[in-house]
């Protein structure tokens, strides 16, 4: 039997911390050893069929992080757009990869802590981490016979009806704890899994041949700074071989905005080479044009030049031009 959703687990007990260096140890410590249990659980039933009992389910919460503000008057007026108070109360997030956030997170503690005297509390929170956030490789849905619905019955799983951005929109309705983040850990950890890089086909460069999505730095010359920064710029993200980026490598994409056909141009042009260069895959395909756009035209491959695509004959009129 499936164990009980993270709306019915209450929060853990919550620790006093004096700096916000410590703060950001104990919430890294509390979110590697939920992050652990989570992949070992997992690992479990993967390989033996044991679900997690529900005490073990409840050790896969993220931390809280909680500062409570008492001003003996008037919060100080400070013109800085984060990390400041306007009035007293309790406020609180939970927090995802604090590791990786380190520096944000003390950027905005120190002046709450220095300035406004804040306290500083950590413990466990009641949101729970769906499993897809710290399974990186999908070969775990396919091992022992198991599938997406069947972790999904037993261990926590993204869910859009617990993500959204009220807290960002100004509409969300907040009790004794006021939001102390914009976003909260679950919605932080779905953005990071659907983060989309925009790169570009011609990374490629002048190489001649095939040039596949996986290849990138191949001696290459480039035409162009736009060329060379764009790679460099896959280049910085592949470092980063943690975070789930996906990576989008369109051509170059002129015409019109709702019919997708180009303005014509002489055969041969610089843009026409390139809208059929063959070292690429190229996924978007030209849409039929509407009957009265004469402003474009639609580009055909020229029998008489392999390889580049020339303008084809317009023999549509305007409504009405009859």
């Amino acid at each position: 039997m499936a164990s009980s959703p993270s709306s019915e687990i209450v929060r853990g007990p919550f620790e006093r911390v004096l700096t916000p260096n410590e703060a950001v140890d104990r919430l890294t410590q509390l979110y590697d050893e939920a992050t652990q249990a989570l992949r070992a659980a997992v690992e479990r039933f993967l390989k033996e069929g044991e679900p997690p009992a529900a005490a073990t389910r409840s050790l896969f919460r993220y931390p809280e992080l909680r500062l409570t503000y008492k001003p003996n008057g008037a919060a100080p007026p400070n013109a800085r757009a984060y990390a400041k108070f306007s009035e007293a109360g309790v406020y609180t997030t939970t927090v995802t990869q604090p590791q990786e956030f380190r520096a944000y997170l003390l950027e905005q503690l120190e002046p709450l802590v220095s300035e406004y005297g804040a306290s500083i509390e950590v413990g466990v929170g009641a949101q729970e981490i769906p499993y897809p956030y710290v399974i990186e490789s999908g070969d775990e849905l396919t091992r022992g016979g198991a599938d997406a619905a069947g972790l999904a019955r037993y261990f926590p799983s993204p869910s859009l009806a617990t993500i959204g951005d009220e807290t960002a929109d100004g509409e969300f309705v907040h009790g004794d704890a006021r939001p102390l983040a914009l976003f909260d850990a679950p919605r932080v950890d779905y953005s990071l899994r659907r983060l989309v890089h925009v790169s570009t086909a011609f990374v490629s460069g002048r190489h001649a041949g095939e040039f596949s999505e996986y290849d990138l730095d191949v001696g290459q010359e480039f035409r162009n700074t736009y060329e060379r920064s764009k790679n460099e710029a896959e280049q910085l993200l592949r470092r980063f071989g943690d975070l789930p980026i996906a990576i989008a490598r369109p051509s170059i994409v002129v015409g019109h905005r709702a019919s997708g056909w180009r303005a014509t141009r002489p055969a041969g042009s610089p843009s026409n080479r390139l809208h059929s260069s063959p070292r690429v895959r190229r996924p978007c395909r030209f849409p039929r044009r509407a009957p009265w756009d004469r402003r474009a035209e639609p580009a055909m491959p020229d029998p008489a030049r392999p390889g580049v695509r020339a303008p084809a004959a317009d023999n549509w009129s305007p409504p009405g031009s009859n």
